[in-house]
């Protein structure tokens, strides 16, 4: 009986360590995999673009650290041409920490991406956010000439004067087609962002918008408002 008492107990003790390294190994094997998986889809998708990685641009990563919360960190980047213009695209990491009711912290990692255009010169900065319910209940922003705009869409920029005359009718007209679609111009980056590491379908989408909003800059503002490069 003592026996059967004593292998009892060290069943109790040795099978729950047996059954996380069983739970751990297949973990590890699920991440190798799905990670050469990535990979895989990754240079598929660098083949197809034809572009290239180069290191993080510092710029482009300041404005992901702006759109992203947390501490963050660029990745990788990879640079290259998308409808006859330069591009770039930055895989981004940020940690956030949450605290619970006792005071205990947690921390986690988020994997999010930057898709940027870059335009001939720098211009002022403009936001345009899906329009959310808090937003409707802040002071209002910068009301257009269309209350469909003005209702799906939320723009931000120190010159509304500016701001009108970038979000011109055709360009309401491409935004009121993309509501699922933000955007931020910041010197001479035109850049939109979400959530994981980038993937070619959603990229080549985020980028159609993006170069053709680019298209549709007026060229008086380019001139007016755009300070040359260096």
């Amino acid at each position: 009986m003592a026996v059967l008492v004593m292998v009892g107990l060290v069943l109790l003790v040795v099978l729950p360590l047996i059954v996380s390294g069983v739970l751990y190994a297949v973990a590890v094997v699920v991440y190798k995999r799905r990670r050469r998986a990535f990979e895989a889809r990754r240079a598929e998708a660098l083949r197809q673009f034809g572009w290239s990685y180069v290191a993080p641009d510092p710029w482009l990563a300041e404005l992901a650290s702006i759109a992203f919360p947390g501490n963050g960190q660029p990745v990788s980047m990879a640079t290259g041409w998308f409808n006859g213009r330069p591009v770039a695209v930055m895989d981004y990491e940020y940690s956030m920490q949450t605290a619970d009711g006792r005071g205990n912290v947690s921390s986690s990692t988020q994997a999010c991406h930057v898709v940027a255009v870059q335009l001939p010169v720098a211009l002022p900065w403009l936001r345009l956010t899906e329009e959310s319910r808090l937003g409707r209940i802040r002071p209002r922003d910068l009301q257009l000439e269309s209350p469909a705009f003005n209702d799906a869409f939320r723009v931000e920029t120190p010159d509304d004067r500016y701001a009108s005359a970038i979000l011109h009718p055709r360009m309401m007209e491409l935004m009121l087609d993309n509501t699922w679609f933000d955007w931020q111009l910041a010197g001479p980056t035109l850049m939109s962002w979400n959530l994981n590491h980038w993937e070619a379908p959603e990229t080549a989408a985020r980028l159609s918008v993006l170069t053709r909003i680019a298209d549709l800059l007026p060229p008086f503002v380019l001139r007016d408002y755009g300070h040359r490069l260096a």
